[in-house]
């Protein structure tokens, strides 16, 4: 396991630790890892996140470097979630941690295809934040830790349910 998959497994359970703070309002399935050990999942996410009258489905990514290739998105996956967000109060994501930072965002499914459309192939932190991509990003708020990881702060799950609200 290399460094990325380590702070992404992390990131995960954080993830998942804030999506059941309030788990008599919200339903939430992490979907467990294949452990076939070749890369190539045949799961469509990693978490199916439920909040009347949505739901989520999440697909949690992390990078070390400034710089996140889409190409790192199984084509199973963009294709299922693609397919999910077709469905009325059906919103598909990628959470996207970048560690050097460190910075949460989401992105919609459909800014993914956009930026695939349009010939752009990797996300860069430095380009996002001065708004070079013509597409909301919605930043996930962290809280102010010394960890590699921070948790998130407690406005997050907040921010997670108005999702639907801001996407493009």
């Amino acid at each position: 396991m290399n460094l990325a998959e380590n702070y992404g497994k992390e990131f995960e359970q954080k993830l998942s630790s804030l999506l059941i703070t309030q788990s008599n309002e919200h339903i939430i399935y992490r979907i467990p890892d294949q452990m076939s050990g070749r890369k190539g999942s045949k799961n469509p996410c990693d978490f199916i996140f439920y909040s009347y009258p949505n739901i989520f489905w999440l697909e949690c990514k992390s990078t070390v470097n400034p710089g996140w290739s889409i190409s790192e998105l199984d084509k199973f996956q963009l294709e299922s979630m693609r397919e999910y967000s077709k469905t009325k109060g059906s919103f598909s994501y990628v959470l996207l941690l970048f560690v050097c930072e460190p910075s949460v965002f989401a992105i919609p499914i459909s800014t993914i295809d956009y930026l695939i459309e349009n010939g752009i192939g990797t996300i860069n932190i430095n380009k996002l934040r001065k708004g070079k991509y013509e597409r909301d990003f919605i930043e996930i708020p962290l809280a102010k830790n010394k960890s590699y990881i921070p948790d998130f702060a407690p406005e997050a799950l907040d921010v997670l349910l108005k999702l639907p609200n801001v996407s493009p």
